[in-house]
């Protein structure tokens, strides 16, 4: 959704890197943007005159004038404007539909007490969150399903595929054949352990020694 958002920002040469569609002010910016129909730089001025419009945010969006100056004479087409709306309205349904559900689970926790430990004790690992650690749980089910810990790992695509010819044996990426959250999950806990873990580890050491032979991309997948 904040791609296809960035994608009709950018087709009308609106690139600032200050719009990070992840703070509240930009969407209400934006949202009241699309509404004018009129320049970008015309609507900061109408912004800052009127103390009235957007006034829980009005100074941020003074402190990030800078970054979007270059593109004040930008403006939509009726046509992006309607698409704008749709995806920045997705975008809020989106993220207030999120709230609603970490607030189930924060329930679903308080009256089970042993899967509230198992949910703690999976985020206590460095790059998994306490939404991360629920999510995990729910996927995976029953542990005891899984005989061996080689299952468990192609299960979660933490694995990779093997591709053997002439003799010799190559490690290829992992397997499309897993479950696609789990997999997205722990890859990008090994992304932010590679890139934030600064005390030597056993992981950390086998990172680094992939990453000399076959660069950072391939540390990240192994």
């Amino acid at each position: 959704m904040k791609n296809r958002i960035k994608k009709t920002l950018d087709r009308a040469g609106i690139r600032p890197k200050a719009l990070n569609l992840n703070y509240q002010w930009v969407n209400e910016f934006l949202l009241y943007f699309i509404d004018q129909k009129d320049t970008l730089g015309a609507c900061l001025q109408e912004i800052i005159k009127e103390e009235d419009h957007l006034k829980g945010h009005r100074n941020k969006i003074k402190k990030n004038i800078s970054k979007i100056a270059p593109y004040f004479e930008s403006s939509l087409t009726g046509a992006q404007r309607a698409l704008f709306r749709q995806d920045l309205l997705e975008l809020d349904f989106s993220t207030a539909r999120k709230a609603l559900f970490a607030v189930e689970i924060d329930q679903i926790l308080l009256e089970r007490p042993g899967l509230r430990q198992k949910a703690h004790n999976l985020a206590s690992i460095p790059g998994v969150s306490a939404f991360s650690a629920v999510w995990i749980l729910a996927e995976i089910g029953g542990i005891k399903r899984f005989k061996q810990r080689e299952q468990f790992s192609a299960y979660c695509g933490s694995c990779p595929r093997i591709l053997s010819s002439a003799g010799k044996v190559y490690s290829a990426h992992t397997s499309l054949h897993s479950n696609k959250h789990l997999r997205t999950i722990f890859y990008n806990a090994a992304v932010v352990h590679c890139n934030f873990n600064k005390q030597k580890s056993a992981l950390k050491r086998f990172a680094t020694r992939i990453m000399i032979q076959k660069g950072q991309f391939s540390t990240k997948l192994a």
